[in-house]
This record gives structure tokens, sequence and C-alpha cells, in this order.
């Protein structure tokens, strides 16, 4: 773990805890173009929703963030990039007062 990991372990009496992470790997699709590749698309998962929009979005529920490209756009947190909030607890919904799936 890096410096800043142990000391914010150690600040938060964490350091005898036990530390679960997950790892995923999995293949990127996308389109070759010239020599450039581009990604379709990529996307963040939380056991906790933050962005609580609506009364219908419960906060309890997973969220996922995605977006066009790698997955470090939705990692950081970019705010000015064309991000889709689900709320997996009511997907119809999205971030933008309208509806995210066609009518």
């Amino acid at each position: 773990m890096s410096v800043e990991a142990l000391n914010y372990r150690a600040r938060h009496n964490l350091l005898e805890r036990d530390e679960q992470m997950a790892l995923l790997v999995m293949r990127v699709t996308g389109v070759l173009q010239d020599h450039t590749f581009y990604p379709h698309l990529a996307g963040v998962g939380f056991s906790y929703n933050p962005f609580v929009w609506s009364k219908e979005i419960d906060p309890k529920a997973d969220v996922i963030r995605l977006v066009y490209g790698l997955g470090t756009r939705a990692v950081d947190r970019v705010d000015d990039d064309y991000t889709r909030v689900v709320a997996l607890n009511a997907p119809p919904r999205c971030a933008r007062s309208r509806r995210c799936t066609p009518r």
C-alpha cells in the first residue's frame, strides 16, 4: 500500500483489519480506425448511490456510471463528459430528469 493509504488506515484504526478487494479482468471491445483503437463503453459500479435525483431512487441500492471510451473517465468522475448514471432500483430514470430509455 502507498504511504497515504497506510496513514489513512492508521488514522482510522484500520491497520489490523483485513483489507478486502476485488479484481476484475475483462476484454476491451471497440473499433480500430487507422492506428487508433476506440473502446465502445466502460463503467464503474457502486453499492451506495450518492446521486439521488428523484424520490424513486434508493441511495442504498446500487448505481453504475457509464461512459464512452475507457473506464478511467468513469472512475475519475469527470463532470464535463457524456456520462450516464443508472440507479439499478429505477433504471428507466436518468440524472437529467428525463427518461433514459426511449418511449
